[in-house]
């Protein structure tokens, strides 16, 4: 098929759900899925502050959470404080799944570093389509995370993710998130802020994906009218 009614580009598990929820509200919708992860939802796990969520989008993530926790440290520049927000950890993997038994094969591209459009034509190195409406994520999943694991001699004790709030990036280090394995061990994922930033302009990046409001604001609103 090189015909769809919409294409949604982005990194990450955010291009994912979107498309979940997209084909739970209309079933018939012709999705196409272009992502520049090698594997569909990437490869780092993702925390998201579930409560924020309506209940329809709640019930459609439900099966792709592999951990939750009571609460977080939200960092607005000043040190984590702690907030009684239910945060949940999401599995890349169980998104790559429930994509897999929805897509066809054909309508996912992955490793998609380059897309020309020129209308309705997009055309990328293996391929092209017909899309009439494309929905571009890169705003908030444009940069990739390094992702690194620590042990408990190298970190205090953590009994809750820590995870930076985007009203106060940190111009030095950008967006983290730091997230207890429940086995003695954490991951740190960082994001490193564009070079533009420097120069006054504001690029949300992958990192501030559990906080933002447009991203829950997004989800919320698709099936809402």
């Amino acid at each position: 098929m090189t015909d769809f009614d919409l294409a949604i580009m982005g990194q990450g598990i955010l291009p994912g759900i979107v498309a979940l929820r997209l084909l739970a509200v209309g079933g018939h919708t012709r999705v196409l899925l272009i992502t520049a992860d090698e594997e569909v939802g990437g490869r780092g796990l993702e925390l998201i502050l579930v409560d924020r969520l309506a209940g329809p989008v709640r019930d459609l993530i439900d099966p792709m959470i592999v951990r939750e926790w009571p609460g977080c440290y939200l960092d607005r520049g000043d040190g984590p404080v702690q907030s009684d927000e239910r945060t949940v950890l999401v599995d890349p993997v169980q998104v790559w799944l429930e994509l897999s038994a929805r897509l066809d094969p054909a309508a996912i591209v992955t490793a998609c570093d380059e897309v020309e459009r020129a209308g309705r034509f997009m055309r990328w190195r293996r391929g092209h389509a017909f899309v009439d409406r494309v929905i571009d994520l890169e705003q908030w999943t444009g940069q990739p995370a390094e992702t690194r694991i620590v042990g408990a001699d190298a970190v205090e004790h953590l009994d809750l993710p820590i995870i930076s709030d985007p009203a106060c990036p940190s111009e030095r280090t950008g967006a983290y998130q730091c997230i207890p394995l429940g086995d003695e061990r954490m991951a740190i994922r960082n994001w490193t802020p564009p070079a533009r930033a420097s120069q006054g302009e504001t690029d949300l990046g992958g990192g501030f994906l559990a906080t933002s409001p447009d991203v829950y604001g997004l989800l919320n609103g698709i099936g809402s009218a």
